[in-house]
């Protein structure tokens, strides 16, 4: 049973569960008026040599292969990008939620299958994937923006999110997204405005702009969003990103949440 929140307990709740080794203290949190920070992941310190290698030497592609051939563990990669995003989000506010403890223990189950079977558990073995909030995730809040919405708990997982975990992927942040999805920028009541890392007086993009923000900075090497008119192509434009918007149901959306039951007028893909 999960107790009802306010916008304010919930947006503590996020900010406390932002990685403890990813805070950017006061000397290191750059003032306002600094636009661009895409600098900043690199230069605060926090990142270690092989993390900093981890984000952006590395493709997701790449990432896959170095996994499956046993170069990298699961974990090692999972906290070097669990540590990016949370410098991300306080340089950006692009995370709505962090998934410390699911993403490392799944991590670490995914890196004992390999020591005890010698091979990845399936293609995507080890992979961090981010996720906008809209994507029905069993046993976390999905709002879709909306402040009457913010208590409601999903009752399963989206099945886009079963295929890619039995690929053997790790959800490790669940990412921002303005009030009712179809904005092409990110504010809510619930989450504030997420910025531009190029230029914060900016937006991001909408509606995936979390995913566009985490992106820019290189928090990710693959995330999920959705797209009706440029929910995935504005972020994507906007941070320096590829992103793709199939054709229409071409990507499952069973189990996602609908803004309005049955509506068939504007559909809206994955």
């Amino acid at each position: 049973m999960t107790s009802a929140l306010t916008i304010e307990e919930f947006r503590k709740i996020r900010d406390d569960s932002i990685p403890r080794d990813s805070i950017l203290t006061d000397g290191l949190l750059p003032h306002p008026s600094l636009l661009d920070v895409t600098h900043i992941p690199c230069q605060c310190a926090l990142l270690s040599a092989s993390e900093i290698t981890i984000t952006e030497q590395y493709t997701a592609c790449q990432l896959v292969n170095l996994l499956a051939q046993g170069h990298l563990t699961a974990e090692e990669v999972t906290r070097a990008y669990l540590k990016r995003a949370g410098i991300a989000h306080q340089l950006t506010n692009c995370v709505s939620e962090f998934l410390t403890e699911e993403a490392l223990a799944r991590a670490k189950y995914l890196d004992e299958e390999f020591r005890k079977h010698g091979r990845p558990v399936g293609p995507l073995h080890g992979l961090p994937i981010s996720v906008k909030d809209y994507i029905t995730m069993k046993g976390h809040r999905t709002s879709a923006g909306y402040v009457t919405w913010l208590n409601r708990i999903a009752q399963h997982d989206a099945l886009v999110l079963k295929i890619l975990s039995d690929a053997g992927a790790i959800f490790y942040v669940r990412t921002t997204q303005p009030q009712t999805l179809m904005h092409l920028e990110c504010s809510s009541p619930i989450h504030g405005t997420t910025v531009n890392p190029f230029n914060r007086n900016l937006t991001s993009g909408g509606s995936s702009g979390g995913e566009g923000s985490l992106g820019g900075l290189k928090a990710t090497p693959m995330g999920i969003g959705t797209d009706i008119g440029g929910s995935i192509r504005s972020p994507a434009a906007n941070n320096a990103m590829y992103g793709l918007r199939p054709t229409t149901l071409r990507i499952t959306k069973q189990g996602i949440m609908g803004i309005q039951s049955g509506r068939e007028s504007i559909l809206g893909v994955v």
